[in-house]
């Protein structure tokens, strides 16, 4: 069916709505090849939604996209749009054949967008980075087979700089910046696993930037691994498998996603078993991905596993509380957005299960804040966590943060604190300093363990509060006093004070 929909769209508006469809093909990016969704989306669609009536409409610019489009993505996208807007969404297509022009003024706007993306000093817009996928040239339509390999860009905002460090990945984290400073030197392979979304994709393009960085003459090949089996297959097909292999062979640094993939696929393992070890005896560095650890991988050759552990194997967990914060606050601050503190820490305390999901909850507030014009509000929240699935957030928020909230509202820390150091005749200054008398470290550990237990400040908070220790200081403080409690009589009774003090 053929469509004029309006081109009088408010610069707003097609800042939302482009905010929304970086984030959708961001999404399928996970699971689809990045030049396929570049060869079908760039300039081809627009994504438009209208968030009261749950539904969503794609534009697509002709008949062989739209079909193209359904066969590979509708049902991601299904998947994707009602995770970003609802889950009663619906998702329908229509062709719009002005958007096969690039001077069409939907087109334009989005062009615009992308010109600003892959130049980020020249527009304020930048806040609203999308990933580097959509910077890239638009690339024509194609069925043909891969007649050369080409590595898969290096993501921008999959730098190191923009990764949230926590106990879940410190040593994934400082293993890989460890690969990036001497490849090929330390940890070959360094063989990074963990569940889906917990920063594994982040972790491999920041060693890729960071070595590019450090020496840009280096070749980098990254590819998921996924491309990886459609290019030996096609090696095979077309009898081209040894210049396929001798393309493979020609980078400094190999960096394969996903590495789970190879599982079943018989030849392509051998055909990587050979790539690998040219790579083991030229000391070239290799970093793999994968959802398990080597041991566990199944129907992948025990002779790659045994090579996949022979380096480096680190894992990274679910991020913990304290993590899940940071990520919300940094996102927000890359996102230009401003959202009260206590508010992040009940998305923070329900959204536990990877990074993706948590930042997908936060594109939701974000979403529906733009949409209906409305301020993110506690109510707002418990609606949003309840539509995405989290049950009870209502329960659990009245349980576990209305005392909370109610002894804040008596009591400030900041008058904790005074009276803390009336109680124990001391200053502020000796609070915030470097002096350790027993008497100052006692007061000084109790408030860093009410601010955590009674104030839910982060550990980096508090730490800068005290005259910007190192948050391990304070991680230290909690663990001390909670064991202390338990067994000195002494402190516990200056702590029930403070706490009857607190309650007001």
């Amino acid at each position: 069916m053929i469509v004029q929909p309006s081109i009088d769209i408010a610069p707003d508006r097609i800042d939302i709505l482009v905010t929304m469809r970086g984030d959708v093909i961001s999404r399928l990016a996970n699971n689809h090849d990045p030049k396929k969704i570049i060869s079908f989306f760039s300039y081809a669609c627009l994504l438009d939604c209208d968030i009261d009536k749950h539904h969503c409409t794609i534009w697509v610019s002709n008949e062989f996209i739209l079909t193209q489009i359904k066969k590979f993505f509708a049902t991601d996208l299904s998947t994707i749009i009602k995770e970003i807007l609802d889950p009663k969404a619906t998702l329908t297509f229509e062709i719009f054949p002005p958007l096969q022009k690039k001077n069409h003024p939907l087109a334009l706007n989005i062009t615009k967008f992308l010109s600003w993306t892959s130049k980020p000093s020249s527009h304020p817009k930048k806040k609203q980075s999308l990933p580097e996928l959509l910077a890239q040239p638009v690339l024509p339509v194609s069925t043909s087979s891969p007649t050369t390999i080409d590595s898969m860009s290096l993501r921008p905002e999959y730098d190191f700089s923009r990764l949230i460090c926590g106990a879940h990945n410190e040593f994934a984290v400082n293993a890989a910046k460890a690969v990036a400073e001497s490849p090929g030197t330390l940890y070959s392979p360094l063989f990074v696993y963990g569940g889906v979304w917990l920063g594994k994709t982040h972790i491999l393009h920041a060693v890729g930037r960071d070595i590019a960085r450090h020496d840009p003459k280096k070749r980098i090949l990254c590819l998921p691994a996924t491309s990886l089996v459609d290019l030996i297959v096609h090696g095979i097909r077309k009898n081209k498998l040894t210049a396929i292999k001798a393309q493979l062979c020609q980078a400094d640094v190999l960096l394969i996603d996903d590495i789970q993939f190879l599982a079943n696929k018989e030849k392509t393992q051998e055909v990587f078993l050979d790539i690998f070890n040219d790579y083991s005896a030229k000391d070239k560095q290799v970093v793999l991905t994968s959802d398990k650890a080597p041991k566990d991988l199944k129907n992948i050759e025990s002779r790659l596993t045994s090579r996949f552990g022979k380096g480096l194997v680190v894992d990274v967990q679910l991020p913990d509380y304290e993590t899940r914060l940071a990520i919300l606050t940094q996102k927000c601050l890359r996102k230009g957005e401003v959202i009260d503190f206590d508010l992040l820490t009940i998305v923070a305390h329900h959204v536990a299960s990877n990074v993706r999901e948590l930042e997908g909850a936060l594109n939701t507030l974000l979403t529906r804040k733009k949409l209906t014009w409305q301020d993110i509000t506690e109510q707002t929240i418990v609606e949003t966590l309840a539509t995405l699935g989290y049950t009870g957030p209502r329960d659990d928020i009245a349980k576990r943060d209305m005392s909370i909230m109610t002894q804040r509202s008596q009591l400030s820390f900041a008058k904790l604190v005074d009276f803390v150091v009336m109680y124990y005749n001391l200053t502020l200054e000796d609070l915030k300093g470097p002096k350790r008398a027993k008497e100052i470290t006692t007061a000084r550990q109790l408030l860093m363990y009410c601010a955590k237990e009674y104030y839910h400040r982060t550990f980096e908070k508090i730490a800068d509060w005290f005259g910007g220790k190192h948050h391990g200081t304070v991680i230290y403080a909690h663990n001390n006093i909670a064991k202390r409690l338990k067994k000195d009589s002494a402190l516990a009774h200056d702590f029930h004070i403070f706490i009857e003090k607190l309650k007001g």
